[in-house]
């Protein structure tokens, strides 16, 4: 439903007439058009800010209130340049000039209702591929960061190895109400010589700055998100003349209230004061993701009929992943090119298997001596001779045992 505040008579019928294809509602009195949007959130509201007797940006703050998150499209007369910059700043989606191209209006409408919803982070996008599976602690990662995507504060984005923190933030801003104004990333790595201090905060200072007249005519040019990463790479005093600057922004006119701006660091300090702290699950704390995890991975690179072996699963459930989600990926991405997942293709070296190994027999309790030991050479057997495409005289020299012995010994495992 579209919601339409307007008094003259003439135009209402033509925005009608422009929009008959889609559900509206026009109002002429400010208090119903506020009511209607406090009995059910429309997806869209159109304000004309010539309402006789009215100030227009103030039914706009009014109607802000109510839902603070709704796409609104203004229109006006007024060739007045500091209007459109007012009522940019306050938040509105879009800003047409009367008299109306109803072509244009149509347009404009179509473009603002199909934009992705709010709220909900799209982890069907490939940047969403780390966000899968039911643990804890990502339903808890990504509730909080939901929430974070409606709420006016900056975010720090704390992830370990591996973890695409410009992905996340992506996802972040795909969710929020700027999400049809630009995502801009800057890797602060670009600017650790201390002569390239100047140009960045001249960069910063107009990226944040309230938009000019051309960006009011066209919000999408407008950024809506700033992401920056490296923060580690930079010196100690460029760092903390950045994070200060940061502080200091929503308190001056001349910024943007509506631009987000989101960190990615490696832990989180007092430096970030006033920033909403999103602390990325390590994968070892969501090991029972791995198989969603993996098949996102596979899936973002193209691959969607991986053969996933069961023994090999078994054993990367109980390896603790030193490398985080880098390795993961590094190993899936090793697997894609064969397009199988099992013993003989596994980057596993006898160190990954044995601290594997040891925990799984660690969190199975298995107590008695013989079983462990027989569990443990026959998956090491396994591997070895999957490694070397079955031939047991390689396999015999790997393992540092005589040919013979090695066949027994398999023979005794049923191997």
């Amino acid at each position: 439903m579209i919601i339409l505040a307007e008094d003259d008579q003439k135009l209402l019928n033509q925005i009608k007439e422009a929009l008959k294809d889609l559900k509206l509602e026009a109002f002429s009195k400010v208090s119903d058009f506020i009511a209607s949007a406090e009995k059910k959130i429309p997806r869209l509201a159109i304000i004309d800010l010539d309402f006789k007797g009215q100030d227009g940006l103030e039914i706009f703050s009014r109607l802000r209130r109510t839902a603070p998150h709704l796409k609104t499209l203004m229109l006006s007369a007024s060739n007045n340049i500091e209007l459109a910059v007012k009522a940019a700043k306050l938040g509105a989606a879009a800003f047409l000039k009367k008299p109306l191209n109803l072509e244009e209006l149509k347009n404009e409408v179509e473009k603002l209702l199909t934009q992705p919803a709010a709220d909900h982070l799209d982890l069907s996008l490939p940047e969403g591929r780390f966000l899968l599976g039911g643990s804890r602690a990502i339903s808890d990662f990504i509730k909080q960061a939901e929430a974070e995507t409606q709420s006016d504060r900056d975010i720090l984005i704390v992830r370990g190895a591996g973890m695409p923190g410009e992905g996340i933030a992506r996802l972040i801003h795909l969710a929020g109400p700027s999400s049809h104004k630009r995502f801009v990333s800057i890797n602060l790595r670009s600017f650790e010589k201390e002569s390239s201090e100047s140009s960045f905060f001249l960069t910063l200072q107009e990226l944040l700055t309230a938009p000019s007249l051309k960006t009011v005519i066209e919000l999408s040019s407008q950024t809506g998100t700033l992401y920056f990463e490296g923060l580690e790479s930079i010196p100690d005093h460029f760092r903390k003349n950045f994070l200060m600057f940061l502080g200091r922004r929503r308190d001056e006119e001349r910024f943007s209230r509506e631009l987000k701006v989101i960190l990615a660091a490696e832990k989180a300090g007092p430096d970030f004061k006033g920033f909403a702290v999103l602390d990325f699950p390590k994968l070892s704390e969501r090991m029972e993701d791995l198989p969603a995890i993996l098949e996102g991975i596979l899936k973002a690179n193209g691959q969607t009929d991986l053969s996933l072996s069961l023994k090999v699963m078994k054993m990367l459930s109980f390896y603790d992943f030193p490398g985080n989600y880098e390795e993961l990926e590094a190993l899936a991405l090793l697997a894609a090119k064969t397009n199988r997942l099992d013993l003989k293709t596994v980057p596993a070296n006898l160190k990954m298997f044995l601290r594997s190994e040891l925990t799984r027999l660690g969190a199975e309790k298995i107590d008695h001596f013989e079983a462990a030991r027989r569990e443990f050479e026959k998956d090491l057997f396994s591997l070895v001779i999957a490694k070397v495409n079955g031939d047991l005289e390689a396999a015999a020299r790997a393992l540092d045992l005589p040919r013979t012995v090695l066949t027994e010994r398999l023979a005794d495992l049923g191997l």
